[in-house]
C-alpha cells in the first residue's frame, strides 16, 4: 500500500515538476527577502532615490537640489529600473516590501521563459535541459539574494531572457509583423536597463537581412529607434551630447583604464 501512495507522490512530482521548480523558486526569493529585509545602500539608495525624485516631479536626479550637470544619476544603470521603482510607488506607495515581491515574480517568470526557450532549442530532450536550466535559474543563490535588493539585475536579466525568447518565436514564425514589433520593444527596454544589449542589435539585423525578411527587419530597426529617441532626445537636450541610456557604460570604461584602476569601482 505504501509503495502505491509512493509510486502516485513520483509520478505527481514528475508531471508538475515546472510547477513545482517555479513555485518553490519564487517562495525562496519572497522568503529570503522578508527574512533579511536588505535596505538600500550605495547603487540601490540612488536608484530608491531617484525613483522618488521622478515620483515627486523633480526629474531624474540622486540629489534634488542639485543641477543635473553635477548630480550623480547620469551615471546610474538606467533609466529603465528607475522608472520601474517610481512606478511600483506610484501604486503602492513607498513600500520595498511590494518590490521584493515583484521581484521575485520577475524572477520566476524568467525561468520559466528560459523553460519554453530551452525547449524551443533543444528539439530532442528539450524538457529535459529546460527543467535543469530553470531550476538553476530559479534557485542560483546570487540570483535569490539579488532579487531581494533594490538593484536593476532582476529587471534587466527579466528582459534579456524575454528578448532570446521573443527572437526564437520570431525566427520560427516568418512574416509575423507583431513578432518584430514585440521584439523591439522589448529589446529597446533591456537597452534602457543596461546598455550591453545592444550588442543583439547587429545580431538581429543580420538574422532578417540572411532571411530576406527585409520589411520585418525595418519595422524592428525603426521601432527600436522609435523607443529610445525620447530618452535619447532628453538626454542631448541637457547635457549637449548624444547617449541612449546613462553614462554608466563610459564610467565603467574609464575606471577600469585609469592608472589607479585596481578592479573595483572608485570613489
Amino acid at each position: 500500500m505504501n509503495w502505491i501512495k509512493l509510486k502516485k507522490v513520483f509520478s505527481f512530482l514528475r508531471k508538475h515538476l515546472l510547477a513545482i521548480i517555479l513555485v518553490l523558486s519564487f517562495l525562496a526569493s519572497v522568503f529570503y527577502s522578508f527574512a533579511y529585509q536588505i535596505r538600500p545602500v550605495i547603487d540601490a539608495q540612488a536608484y530608491d532615490k531617484i525613483a522618488i525624485n521622478l515620483l515627486e516631479g523633480r526629474g531624474f536626479k540622486e540629489e534634488a537640489d542639485k543641477s543635473y550637470e553635477f548630480d550623480l544619476a547620469i551615471v546610474r544603470a538606467g533609466p529603465a529600473y528607475e522608472f520601474f521603482l517610481a512606478g511600483v510607488y506610484a501604486v503602492f506607495g513607498h513600500h520595498y516590501e511590494i518590490v521584493w515581491i515583484l521581484q521575485a515574480l520577475l524572477h520566476t517568470v524568467s525561468a520559466y521563459l528560459i523553460f519554453l526557450s530551452c525547449r524551443e532549442i533543444f528539439k530532442e530532450k528539450g524538457d529535459i535541459i529546460g527543467l535543469i536550466a530553470a531550476a538553476l535559474f530559479g534557485f542560483h543563490p546570487d540570483l535569490i539574494e539579488i532579487s531581494a535588493m533594490l538593484m536593476s539585475e532582476t529587471l534587466y536579466l527579466f528582459f534579456i531572457v524575454l528578448v532570446v525568447w521573443l527572437f526564437i518565436r520570431t525566427y520560427q514564425k516568418p512574416n509575423q509583423i507583431l513578432s518584430s514589433v514585440f521584439l523591439a520593444f522589448t529589446t529597446a527596454l533591456a537597452i534602457l536597463s543596461r546598455p550591453p544589449v545592444l550588442l543583439f542589435v547587429p545580431v538581429f539585423l543580420i538574422f532578417y537581412i540572411l532571411n530576406k525578411r527585409y520589411k520585418e527587419g525595418v519595422v524592428f530597426l525603426l521601432l527600436l529607434a522609435l523607443t529610445l529617441m525620447p530618452w535619447a532626445i532628453r538626454n542631448y537636450l541637457i547635457y549637449h551630447q548624444f547617449f541612449l541610456t546613462t553614462l554608466i557604460g563610459e564610467y565603467n570604461l574609464w575606471v577600469g583604464n585609469t592608472l589607479l584602476a585596481n578592479g573595483g569601482q572608485i570613489s
